[in-house]
């Protein structure tokens, strides 16, 4: 089963992002950007699953909250895959053939 954990393995391995740096990293790869969000959105990952099994209670008020954590965490992903695409789209016009070229010869 692919998981979000071998998803963000694939990218960070894959070193696709490595040598692209963005106006708005301050030097910075996005390499070394997106780890940092993939290790923030698995903290968030991992806070929800430990609330959800501390809280045995079907009916439990925090249920509401724990909700909210989720919507936000798929709100997030949502953003960081779209972010993602963006930078894919800009390596790859950027220089003609971009990174779909260098994922082959991986």
């Amino acid at each position: 089963m692919y998981t979000l954990f071998k998803h963000f393995d694939f990218e960070e391995d894959s070193g696709i992002f490595d040598h692209y740096v963005p106006a708005n990293t301050k030097g910075k790869t996005y390499g070394k950007v997106i780890k940092a969000e993939h290790k923030q959105i698995l903290r968030k990952v991992k806070k929800i699953v430990t609330n959800l099994q501390k809280d045995k209670e079907v009916r439990s008020p925090k249920l509401k909250i724990i909700e909210s954590e989720i919507l936000e965490l798929i709100s997030d992903i949502q953003e960081h895959e779209k972010r993602e695409m963006e930078v894919i789209q800009s390596i790859y016009n950027r220089d003609g053939t971009g990174v779909f070229t260098r994922i082959k010869e991986a």
